[in-house]
């Protein structure tokens, strides 16, 4: 009877330390994995909105702060009173984030926006507006689209604005005009937010 009982003791310590090594490997999996997850997480690019609803993808748009009819190109700022009521006219910006610190990037960081016309029919779908696309020649971006962010400071994400710049005189004060942008690229290892990477705003002449 002792040999049996001996047996089911050496059985019972071995299914022990089969267990308690499993559980010990799917702990440390699990760790792994999630260790794994954080580092893939790619450094994103997007517009920086006052909220969603502001999104071109769903029939949303900014205001530009009003603008008087001139010669001299303006810089198109949006109108954040539509967002906030005590707010101040914002430039439109663009934020580099990521997940591993310290900050991946210590170079300065160029993305490229570009003018997305297509934009104006989404729009005009989803809001019913009846908005038309500047007319060429009346828009420009500095530096054929290339924001420069600056390198990260501690504590904070970089950001950049984007200064699209109207010659309104030559825009018509009765119709609707929009300027519909979008980030076209961005450098190896960033990855553009697809749900952040359209912006459009309607020019309000005074």
């Amino acid at each position: 009877m002792k040999p049996l009982i001996d047996f089911q003791n050496k059985f019972q310590r071995i299914l022990a330390s089969i267990i308690l090594l499993s559980l010990i490997s799917f702990l440390s999996s699990c760790l792994k994995d999630s260790r794994e997850d954080l580092s893939k997480s790619p450094a994103l690019v997007g517009f920086l909105f006052p909220n969603p609803g502001f999104y071109p993808a769903q029939g949303g748009y900014l205001q530009s702060a009003p603008l008087g009819i001139s010669s001299t190109p303006q810089t198109l700022v949006y109108d954040s009173t539509e967002a906030y009521p005590a707010g101040n006219d914002a430039p439109l910006e663009i934020e580099l984030s990521y997940t591993s610190f310290p900050a991946p990037y210590s170079t300065a960081v160029t993305v490229t926006v570009g003018v997305d016309d297509s934009l104006v029919s989404v729009i005009n779908d989803v809001a019913g507006t009846d908005f038309i696309m500047l007319p060429a020649g009346s828009y420009t971006l500095p530096d054929n689209g290339q924001v420069t962010i600056q390198p990260a400071k501690a504590g904070q994400y970089p950001i950049a604005v984007v200064s699209p710049q109207v010659n309104t005189s030559m825009l018509d004060a009765s119709k609707n005009y929009i300027l519909p942008l979008k980030i076209t690229s961005a450098p190896a290892g960033i990855t553009i937010a697809t749900n952040l990477n359209e912006a459009a705003m309607q020019v309000i002449l005074k």
